[in-house]
């Protein structure tokens, strides 16, 4: 459930923020691999989200390799030393928007 709350408050700052062209979020999607798609002068970028300790870093190496293949992925993952905390969830800060908006070259 954590992550689940964590990638759909992702996908409200990204959609909320409205530097993209389109920003969707998807519980199927979801389900098959792809946490948010984000739109961007005809440009769809998968945003792939999880919590960037050794464990699942590893984990979505794997996922990488077997699972997806993907056009054009942004990975961010999740510093827990430099998040929002509320109560025992960790959410991302709006300081990430500006990693995603680097990678697919809406800032420089």
């Amino acid at each position: 459930l954590p992550s689940l709350i964590r990638e759909y408050h992702f996908y409200l700052m990204l959609y909320e923020d409205g530097q993209f062209d389109k920003v969707t979020y998807s519980f199927k999607d979801d389900m098959a691999g792809v946490d948010i798609k984000a739109d961007y002068s005809g440009i769809e970028y998968n945003i792939s989200i999880f919590v960037g300790t050794r464990k699942s870093n590893e984990w979505k190496e794997v996922k990488n390799n077997v699972r997806h293949t993907y056009t054009y992925e942004i990975q961010v993952p999740l510093d827990m030393n430099h998040c929002l905390v509320c109560g025992d969830m960790y959410l991302y800060s709006k300081d990430y928007l500006t990693t995603v908006y680097k990678e697919a070259g809406i800032l420089n």
